[in-house]
């Protein structure tokens, strides 16, 4: 009888209590994936991929009763790019070092993360590149510090914009701009009376964009073909760009048609097939990402070397555009028809 009467007081309290939701439960569900994809990556020595991956962590951390947590995955993610720096990849030690530092701020009560915070390797290495895509590098790196480098959240933000904004029709341009900017173009769009489409611009190399992600049929018109012809003359007018700048229209369509009113407009207009463009596109901003692995702060050299030889092979560079456009006029690819 005795333990009848304190099991129905314990069942009494039970009913009677209020169960507390545990702090930020679903931040903490939400980056379960990526705490594991950290433990794979550094059990197979991929530091690259374990910070990624630890940055991720730390994009989904954002409750203020999470700080110390956030202090561990910053140290967690500064001694993957330790060790990632001591297996030679120069570009990390920076990136641990910024890490450090977080970890110290968030976790003020360990004092041993005062010695890691002032972590330093002596490192530099020479360039080597064209003045024009080391300016465009500079230009990204100020891109990548203006998203964040200590989680990823703004930058998959942007990319998502991006990716979805070319995949459609009314949000193509817009993503064409914003897809120049963050691969270090100065890129713009004017909404004015007989304005191009979007622009990019490296020094005094200028791509200006005929888009055509709205075509209805298979066939360009003349129309269409003078607009594109015509806009080096409004961009010669209208940005602010050296005298002796080099110019070039690109039709981005789907379109394997042209009338043979159009043609004559074409001989000095490269063509980008729009789904090759997408693919690129997509390509880049994949590379744009592995390189943001490595990217602490801006002036790295050895970071400028490593994203100025990747910009190069995946033809990312404004000259290695130039050169593979000039090579695809559209006069002599679309097929001409009456």
């Amino acid at each position: 009888a005795r333990w009848d009467a304190v099991n129905n007081d314990i069942l009494r309290k039970r009913a009677a209590a209020v169960q507390q939701p545990f702090p930020a439960l679903g931040e903490l569900q939400a980056i379960v994936g990526q705490e594991i994809e950290f433990q794979s990556r550094l059990w197979q020595s991929d530091f690259e991929g374990a910070v990624e991956a630890a940055e991720g962590v730390l994009g989904g951390l954002t409750d203020p009763d999470l700080r110390g947590y956030r202090a561990l995955w910053h140290y967690l993610a500064g001694s993957a790019a330790w060790y990632g720096g001591r297996a030679g990849i120069a570009s990390l030690d920076v990136k641990a070092r910024g890490h450090f530092n977080h970890a110290k701020r968030a976790a003020t009560d360990l004092p041993w993360l005062v010695k890691l915070a002032r972590y330093h390797a002596d490192m530099e290495a020479p360039l080597g590149r064209s003045p024009r895509l080391l300016r465009q590098i500079e230009r990204v790196e100020g891109v990548l510090e203006r998203l964040g480098t200590v989680t990823d959240r703004e930058f998959n933000k942007r990319e998502r914009e991006i990716l979805e904004g070319l995949a459609s029709k009314n949000g193509f341009e817009q993503a064409q701009v914003r897809l120049g900017e963050i691969l270090g173009f100065h890129a713009g769009k004017r909404e004015v009376d007989a304005s191009p489409d979007p622009w990019w611009a490296a020094d005094d190399l200028c791509f200006v964009f005929e888009d055509h992600a709205g075509a209805t049929n298979d066939v360009l018109d003349a129309t269409k073909a003078r607009q594109a012809f015509s806009h080096p003359n409004w961009i010669r007018d209208h940005v602010a760009l050296p005298d002796n700048a080099i110019i070039l229209p690109v039709l981005v369509t789907p379109v394997t048609k042209a009338k043979s009113g159009a043609v004559p407009h074409l001989h000095t207009v490269s063509l980008w097939e729009i789904d090759e463009f997408r693919e690129w596109a997509g390509q880049a901003l994949r590379t744009l990402r592995q390189l943001r692995r490595t990217f602490s702060q801006a002036g790295d050299l050895v970071w400028r070397a490593e994203a100025a030889e990747r910009f190069e092979q995946d033809g990312m560079g404004a000259d290695q555009i130039y050169k593979w456009l000039k090579g695809r006029i559209a006069s002599g690819i679309l097929q001409s028809i009456p």
